[in-house]
């Protein structure tokens, strides 16, 4: 996999491509150094080009690219253009993952349509009442009707918030 983190990006497609190439070059150094060559595609036929770079990566196993933070560039509309064709070619053996904080502003229904996106939002990773009543137990953590009620509406099912109050509790906070 391939981790970008968009810290510090200020929405810029430079530093996007900066640290896209840099960490594409850690799995596969030439494409790396390729697509810091190519620069952000300024043009169609410099798209083509990152494409093929893109299309050319070792087919031998999946390459995912997880790109955190999306919403600190999802602003960036050449960004989000360039996401959606580099998705609509449908390169077998590469995943794009956007981890973000806001629904992004590509055209998700082209997307959806052609099967080739998938959204997770934050109702379906959260935990519902019962889990986190499985999660508490097993953490060894009672608690009554009461408090799981109030523990599951202040938490909103965030896996996260449920442990730090499983840690106070087990820490008799």
């Amino acid at each position: 996999a391939v981790w970008l983190s968009l810290l510090g990006s200020d929405g810029s497609e430079e530093i996007f491509w900066h640290k896209l190439s840099a960490q594409i070059g850690k799995l596969f150094p030439e494409a790396g150094r390729e697509l810091a060559m190519l620069g952000f595609p300024a043009d169609p036929p410099q798209t083509v080009r990152v494409i093929e770079t893109f299309g050319n990566l070792d087919n031998r196993f999946d390459t995912v690219i997880v790109i955190d933070d999306y919403h600190l560039i999802d602003q960036n509309q050449q960004v989000n253009v360039f996401l959606e064709l580099l998705v609509q070619e449908n390169l077998p053996h590469l995943h794009i993952v956007l981890l973000s904080r806001t629904r992004p502003k590509l055209n998700k229904i082209n997307l959806f349509s052609k099967n080739l996106c998938y959204s997770i939002d934050s109702r379906t990773l959260a935990f519902t009442s019962h889990e986190v009543e499985q999660y508490l137990t097993l953490m060894g953590c009672e608690a009554t009707p009461g408090d799981l009620e109030k523990i599951s509406n202040y938490t909103g099912g965030w896996i996260s918030a449920v442990f730090l109050i499983a840690h106070g509790l087990k820490r008799g906070l």
